[in-house]
């Protein structure tokens, strides 16, 4: 499968990192490096929806996004990124060069598909999903960034990024179902303390409660 890609999609790609190479220059190098590391195996994602899930009012929005990042690793990482074994392109003579210029750090792992991009994708269209729309797109560009920086350091392939935008969005629609079928269950018990919490209150009234207890 990684042979048949590379070979199928060599002019795109190729054309995609000529292009990068083009535009390479200090300032890009600096912010590409710096945004990659906001995805690092997702944390950056998965530390903002933690912080929305800590409020009544963005717990469900939280929730999804989590969703989200979560099925989209378990198809990124588990599934087809060991199943296709496709090697990094700066491990080919082709665009080792490109990759050094970029000033770019070597990678686990195999490239299909981006796992950043999966990320960033899942987290963006489940706000786009979960809230308003105003919000939800503009958030979208995030996603996009981060697509153009893994591949503008050599580190993914554009074909690698697309198949991230597409499984990352894909994570997204899962979560929003699987969040909406849980959602419905507690709101049929909401006369239980706990989904009544879960649904009402944020995360620091239990900590104020716990403080005039003690």
């Amino acid at each position: 499968m990684a042979q048949w890609l590379n070979t199928a999609f060599s002019g795109l790609d190729g054309g995609v990192f000529s292009a990068m190479n083009a535009i390479q220059c200090k300032f890009l190098n600096v912010f590409c490096k710096f945004y990659s590391y906001i995805g690092e195996k997702g944390l950056g994602f998965i530390l903002a929806a933690l912080i929305l899930c800590c409020f009544a009012k963005t717990r469900r929005i939280g929730a999804t996004a989590l969703f989200a990042i979560a099925v989209g690793a378990l198809f990124t990482n588990v599934i087809l990124k060991g199943a296709i074994a496709r090697p990094r392109p700066y491990t080919t003579t082709d665009f080792n060069g490109f990759w050094a210029q970029a000033g770019a750090n070597l990678e686990s792992e195999f490239s299909f598909p981006s796992g950043h991009t999966t990320a960033s994708t899942a987290f963006c269209v489940a706000l786009l999903l979960s809230c308003n729309k105003k919000i939800g797109i503009p958030m979208l560009l995030v996603a996009l960034v981060m697509g153009f920086c893994r591949i503008y350091l050599i580190v993914h392939y554009f074909t690698d990024v697309i198949a991230g935008f597409i499984v990352g969005s894909l994570g997204a629609v899962i979560a929003k179902f699987l969040v909406k079928f849980i959602y419905d269950f507690m709101q049929k018990r909401e006369d239980k303390k706990f989904f009544y919490f879960l649904l009402n209150k944020d995360l620091w009234w239990l900590l104020t409660k716990k403080n005039k207890n003690g």
